[in-house]
C-alpha cells in the first residue's frame, strides 16, 4: 500500500512519524513535512524513521511554492492513502487530496474544546472531506463541538488508542539512562518526580512545579535533599518555568530540565523514575503515562475523564485536581506515603502489555486503509 503521512513538523518523539515507520515494514511509506525543510527532513528521518521517505516542504518560506509542490507530488505519487493528523497542515492536504483518487483518513489527537474557533472551523471545513476520522479515545471524540460533529456526521469514524511501544520498551537498558548526561549527577538513592511532554499551557507543567514546590515546603530540611523533579520536554512554558525555578532558592536546586529527548532515552528515563506525574488539564491518551505503566512505575495524574476511560480497576492510582496546586502537593505526599510494591508494578505493566500495545493500533490502522480503499473501488 501506497500511503502519506501529513505532519507539521518532525520531532524525535512524534507518534505520527513513529507510526509510519512501523507501516513502512510493509508498505510504502512517505512523510511530508510542512514547515521543515528539505536537509532538516533527510536528517531527521535518517535517524528516527529510516524506513520511509520524506520531503520537507519550508512552507513559511514560500507559501506559494510549498502548494505548488504539493500539488506536484500527489499528482505524480499516486498515494492510495493520505493520512492527516494535525490542523493547518492537515486542512490543506485534505483539500488538495480531495481532487485526486486518494483515500483521505484523519487522526484525531487532542480535545477540540480547547482549540480556538478558528482552528475549529478550519478543521471542521475540511474533515467532511475525509473518508475516515480516528479518535485516540472515546474521550477525543466526545469533545468535538456539536457544530463539528454535525460537520463530519456522514465520515466514517473509529477510536484508536494510539499504544505504546511494547518491544523496545523491553529492550530499554542502563546504557539509555547512562546517555542521559544530566542525570549522572543525581544519586542513584534520589526519589524522582518526573513530568514527560511537551511544556504548553494544556500540560500544566507549572501545576507539577508549584505542587511539587509545597510538597517541599511542607518537609523538613534535611528530608527535603531527598527528591528531585524533572522535567523531559520542550514547548512555550519552559522559559516562565526556568524564570520561575531561578527566583526560588527552594526549587533551584530541586529541578533539572532535560529538554527534548529521543525516544529510547525517554524509555530509559522512565526506567530510573519514581514517580510520573501527568497534571494535564486535557489528553487524548498521553504515551508517557501508559509508557511508565509498563514499567511499573506509579503514576500520579489528573482525575480526567480519558484516564477514568482507559485505567480500569484504578483504585491504586493516584488522582488530583489539575486546578489546585495545593491538591498536586498532595498526590504527591499520598504517593509516597503509598508507594507501589511488586503486585501493583505487575498489575499495571501487565494492563498496558496487554491492552495498549502499538503494533495492535497499528494493524487496526491498516484494516481502516483497507476499508477506505475498498468502498472507494
Amino acid at each position: 500500500m501506497k500511503i502519506l503521512h501529513v505532519i507539521n513538523r518532525v520531532s524525535p518523539t512524534s507518534i505520527p512519524i513513529d507510526w509510519a515507520n512501523r507501516m513502512a515494514e510493509n508498505n510504502d511509506v512517505t512523510i511530508i513535512s510542512l514547515y521543515d525543510n528539505r536537509d532538516k527532513m533527510r536528517e531527521s528521518l535518517n535517524v528516527i524513521a529510516p524506513k520511509c521517505k520524506g520531503y520537507g516542504l519550508n512552507f513559511k518560506k514560500n507559501p506559494i511554492s510549498a502548494i505548488i509542490r504539493s500539488k506536484k507530488i500527489l499528482r505524480n505519487q499516486k498515494y492510495e492513502i493520505v493520512h492527516t493528523h494535525q490542523i493547518f497542515s492537515g486542512a490543506l492536504f485534505r483539500l488538495l487530496a480531495s481532487k485526486t483518487k486518494s483515500g483521505i483518513v484523519h487522526t484525531v489527537h487532542t480535545s477540540h474544546k480547547h482549540l480556538s474557533k478558528k482552528q475549529n472551523y478550519i478543521a471542521g471545513t475540511t474533515m467532511r472531506l475525509c473518508n475516515a476520522i480516528v479518535f485516540n479515545s472515546e474521550n477525543t471524540r466526545n469533545n468535538f463541538t456539536s457544530r463539528l460533529l454535525k460537520k463530519v456526521e456522514k465520515v466514517q469514524q473509529f477510536v484508536i488508542y494510539n499504544g505504546v511501544d511494547i518491544k523496545s520498551i523491553k529492550k530499554t537498558s542502563t546504557d539509555d539512562i547512562n546517555r542521559i548526561q544530566l542525570l549522572s549527577s543525581i544519586p542513584s538513592n534520589q526519589i524522582l518526580f518526573c513530568q514527560i511532554g511537551r511544556l504548553e499551557k494544556i500540560k500544566n507543567p507549572m501545576g507539577t512545579l508549584q505542587g511539587f514546590e509545597k510538597f517541599l515546603m511542607e518537609l523538613e530540611e534535611n528530608e527535603r535533599i531527598k527528591y528531585t523533579l524533572l522535567f523531559a520536554g520542550d514547548g512555550s512554558e519552559r522559559k516562565q518555568l526556568n524564570e520561575y525555578v531561578e527566583s526560588n532558592e527552594l526549587l533551584r536546586s530541586s529541578v533539572i530540565f532535560l529538554g527534548l529527548l529521543p525516544r529510547q532515552q525517554v524509555y530509559g528515563l522512565i526506567k530510573r523514575i519514581d514517580y510520573i506525574v501527568v497534571p494535564s488539564f486535557s489528553e487524548g491518551f498521553c504515551n508517557a503515562l501508559f509508557e511508565a505503566l509498563s514499567f511499573g512505575v506509579q503514576p500520579i495524574i489528573s482525575d480526567i475523564p480519558v484516564f477514568n476511560e482507559i485505567l480500569k480497576d484504578d483504585k491504586d492510582i493516584i488522582k488530583f485536581n489539575p486546578n489546585s496546586s495545593t491538591s498536586i502537593s498532595a498526590a504527591m505526599k499520598s504517593a509516597v506515603d503509598n508507594k507501589w510494591g511488586e503486585n501493583e508494578k505487575i498489575k499495571w505493566s501487565k494492563y498496558v502489555q496487554e491492552n495498549l500495545d502499538v503494533q495492535v493500533s497499528i494493524d487496526k490502522y491498516i484494516k481502516v486503509y483497507r476499508d477506505v480503499l475498498e468502498q472507494k473501488s
